[in-house]
């Protein structure tokens, strides 16, 4: 533990001095942290990593564990879960990145979390991260037989003709209303 404490106070510290190359020395060990670590381990690196990924310079480092993470969404507790999404989401905000994502490897019952009742803050973290990624799929659209994140969308779009999405945008709370209709706009456009 006070290893990712600190790698953690380290990075913070270097943050604030703006030099991004001695921050990225420390990316590896969060990341090697959530991958390899027990539960609180992983917790706090993804949440540093997800505070990370809100500088673009981190992305490239980062990007090369993406099905890592996508893993922990999948599998992960809940808390793990959360923090995982939040990378992917502070990730997905930067459209030059969007290309890598979408080719990434993920477990193909990803999307199974909008169809199960999962916690709401799960639920809308995926609704932004796929509504982000989506918005841009239109341009990518492949028929590839991997489970990247872009076939994985596309395959939801066709096998479903949306309506699994229908009670999510008619949810009555807003975001995740917002989220769902959002997504499901931006899956039209992949169709």
């Amino acid at each position: 533990m006070p290893a990712i404490v600190l790698s953690l106070k380290y990075t913070v510290r270097n943050l604030k001095r703006k030099t991004p190359s001695s921050v990225k020395f420390h990316i590896p060990i969060l990341l090697n942290n959530a991958i390899n670590g027990r539960e609180l381990l992983k917790s706090l690196s993804l949440t540093a990593l997800a505070n990370l990924a809100l500088d673009p310079a981190s992305h490239k480092v980062i990007l090369k564990y993406v099905h890592h993470v996508s893993l922990m969404v999948r599998n992960g507790t809940t808390v793990v879960q959360l923090q995982a999404l939040r990378l992917l989401v502070n990730l997905s905000c930067n459209k030059d990145i969007i290309p890598l994502l979408l080719m990434t490897e993920v477990p193909s019952d990803m999307l199974d979390m909008l169809r199960k009742p999962y916690e709401r803050e799960l639920v809308l973290r995926l609704l932004t991260f796929l509504a982000n990624i989506a918005t841009f799929a239109t341009h990518f659209v492949d028929g590839s037989s991997k489970p990247t994140l872009l076939s994985v969308l596309y395959h939801f779009s066709k096998r479903t003709d949306l309506s699994e999405l229908t009670a999510l945008i008619n949810d009555p709370d807003e975001d995740l209303s917002l989220q769902a209709k959002r997504l499901h706009d931006a899956l039209i456009g992949i169709s």
